[in-house]
């Protein structure tokens, strides 16, 4: 996820199944626009803790899968890192 606009960057086979969206589908829109989180108080305590430390470890995250909308729940840990000179965020979710 690039940090400036919240924009998809990458995601990997299992994000795409665990979403039930495809790659091409994702990519270069915010998570915003996909509509994945569930819950927003969960989505701005992950917003505010990669903010002030620049990481954030094992935080709840319900998500939506699509297209049925069911709501799945897992840990999602991510880190600000470097992307071709730009800031980003490398985000994992354990389900």
């Amino acid at each position: 996820i690039r940090s400036a606009d919240d924009v998809v960057l990458a995601v990997n086979e299992a994000w795409e199944q665990a979403t039930g969206r495809p790659r091409a589908e994702q990519l270069g829109r915010t998570r915003r626009e996909l509509g994945l989180w569930y819950d927003d108080a969960e989505e701005a305590a992950f917003a505010a803790g990669l903010a002030a430390s620049g990481r954030v470890h094992d935080l709840p995250y319900g998500f939506r899968h699509h297209p049925d909308g069911q709501v799945r729940h897992a840990l999602v840990s991510a880190e600000r890192v470097e992307l071709e000179g730009r800031s980003a965020a490398l985000i994992v979710a354990t389900d």
